[in-house]
């Protein structure tokens, strides 16, 4: 990442919105229905309000390290040492994050819409496509998350509303699913949904001044909460929540039941286009947070040969799981506690970070 220009508004906030809702393309809705029974989407909600809280907290205790981003913030807290440990899980996490979408979408893509054709061919070609999205930089990646995301909202209205008469009120009761503190559990603590923020801990000296960084985050968490929320909701009421949880693509599996002519009946390939560019720009962000998180850790000077190695890592271990069986587990798994690299460890360094300061402060007023 040579170009240290300030970026946009828009682009900032459509990475974050794009890779958090990319998931929701892929099992999101079906992971909160096996959670939550009839009440997943209320988890999301309760999920997204709880991270926002969380949010606020982090930007506060970050605005105090000048716009520095986290691998320099965990180096002025605990040196050296800090520091390496903080890039090198950051790389393992995005690099597991990219690899397990990467093999997810891979597998359903090839058991739904293009069957017949080997696992091998559709990888090759994703890697190749993220290979070239990674190579180009920060500032293409972000602009095409730009143009990907609103092709991306508008399949998921035209889905949706088409998808409206079938719509039973009664697929989302009872009202609580599973209970309320099966519920409240599940939206704290087995919920991961919105971990992709944080990827702003490691912009932050690219979004600009203090008051552009909480605009990004808060625009793009807070749309991204929405989003995920309709997806969910829609999902819910036309599915029954006892098989709701069974489906993977779930939007895929909603545009199977549309009936509403010729033309909407032969949207799934448009759809399937627009939910592979985002697949693409999801493991393309991946891999080059990677390289670079990796780069500025061990104070290295370029970004783009390491790439081409950790766009081969992503491959690597995307091939780890030995079935699809084991794949789902893994992914699931993902989905529950991820929570853990964000926003759990990143609040415990900043916590710390100001527990220290205090304390250095009260010692020099002695």
């Amino acid at each position: 990442m040579r170009e240290k220009q300030v970026t946009g508004m828009w682009g900032s906030a459509s990475l974050i919105i794009t890779l958090i809702i990319t998931k929701a393309l892929i099992s999101t809705p079906s992971l909160f229905a096996r959670n939550s029974a009839s009440a997943g989407w209320i988890e999301v909600v309760i999920s997204g309000l709880f991270d926002l809280f969380l949010l606020v907290i982090i930007l506060k205790l970050a605005s105090n390290y000048d716009n520095k981003d986290i691998i320099d913030i965990s180096e002025a807290i605990f040196g050296k040492k800090g520091r390496y440990v903080t890039g090198i899980f950051s790389v393992i996490v995005f690099v597991i994050s990219s690899a397990a979408v990467f093999r997810c979408f891979c597998e359903l893509i090839r058991n739904t819409v293009l069957k017949g054709i080997s696992y091998d061919d559709i990888s090759f070609f994703v890697l190749v496509v993220s290979i070239v999205g990674a190579f180009s930089g920060l500032r293409v990646l972000l602009n095409s998350c730009g143009i990907v995301l609103p092709c991306i909202l508008i399949s998921i209205a035209v889905i949706a509303l088409v998808n409206f008469p079938r719509h039973s009120i009664t697929n989302i009761f009872p009202f609580l699913g599973s209970g309320v503190g099966d519920v409240i559990r599940n939206a704290l603590f087995e919920n991961a949904s919105f971990y992709e923020m944080g990827i702003v801990l490691f912009l932050i000296p690219y979004f600009g001044d203090k008051s552009s960084v909480k605009k990004i985050c808060f625009t793009g968490l807070t749309a991204s909460i929405l989003v995920t929320s309709i997806i969910t909701l829609s999902y819910q009421l036309s599915v029954p929540y006892e098989v709701a949880g069974t489906f993977a693509l779930p939007l895929y599996q909603m545009t199977r039941m549309i009936k509403a002519g010729t033309f909407f009946q032969r949207i799934e390939p448009l759809n399937v286009f627009v939910w592979g560019a985002a697949i693409y720009t999801y493991v393309s962000v991946g891999v080059r947070m990677s390289a670079y998180i990796y780069k500025k850790t061990f104070a290295l000077t370029r970004t783009k040969p390491l790439v081409f190695i950790f766009a081969y890592i992503v491959s690597m271990v995307a091939l780890i799981p030995s079935s699809e069986t084991s794949v789902e587990r893994i992914y699931d798994f993902l989905m529950k506690y991820s929570y853990i690299a964000y926003p759990i460890l990143p609040l415990l360094l900043l916590i710390c970070g100001a527990v220290f300061s205090k304390k250095r402060c009260n010692f020099e007023k002695a």
